[in-house]
């Protein structure tokens, strides 16, 4: 399979495929996965970040995968980054993991906010009050931003939030209505 060639273009266009047609057998998901650990270029980590939205596997694979997304959520490269916390999200296995997603809310990048908020919100049961917080705060932050209000808005619904915070999520959500 070219996802398993040396050349770079080669590997890039593999991971294309796979990405579009799915990964049905066990030994292309340890390929994409086997890359994930071993390759260098972000190019190629980005293209296989890619092939792993269409890649379901066990929990040993669950775990590999959260291990290189927490690695590939520190780079600076947007793209990556914003790939690695989906990866991340969708593999997420404890605290450490769900911390770097805490981490990416203060990017200066609102893709990576967002890309964080929904990540966070599929894993409420991590979150404590403080995430809550920083979701309300990020929303009067960026209420122009309409993608960024509405992923705040949607993250915020799946925390359990305080009368307080209720409250003032619903008067931000009454001026997201009159923008």
């Amino acid at each position: 399979m070219a996802a398993a060639s040396t050349n770079k273009e080669d590997k890039l266009v593999g991971l294309d495929l796979i990405a579009r047609l799915g990964a049905p057998t066990a030994e292309l998901r340890e390929q994409v996965i086997s890359i994930l650990e071993k390759a260098k270029d972000e190019d190629i980590l980005q293209g296989a970040y890619y092939a792993m939205g269409t890649v379901e596997g066990n929990n040993d694979d669950k775990s590999r995968i959260a291990q290189c997304a927490k690695r590939d959520a520190q780079k600076d490269r947007q793209e990556l980054k914003r790939r690695a916390l989906s990866a991340l999200a969708s593999n997420l296995d404890d605290q450490e993991g769900f911390d770097i997603l805490l981490a990416a809310l203060n990017s200066p990048s609102k893709v990576i906010i967002a890309e964080a908020m929904k990540g966070i919100s599929k894993h409420a049961s991590f979150a404590d009050e403080g995430v809550a917080d920083k979701f309300l705060e990020l929303l009067a932050l960026h209420g122009a931003d309409k993608h960024l209000r509405r992923s705040a808005l949607s993250a915020l619904d799946s925390l359990s939030l305080s009368a307080v915070q209720k409250k003032r999520r619903d008067e931000l959500e009454r001026t997201d209505a009159s923008r």
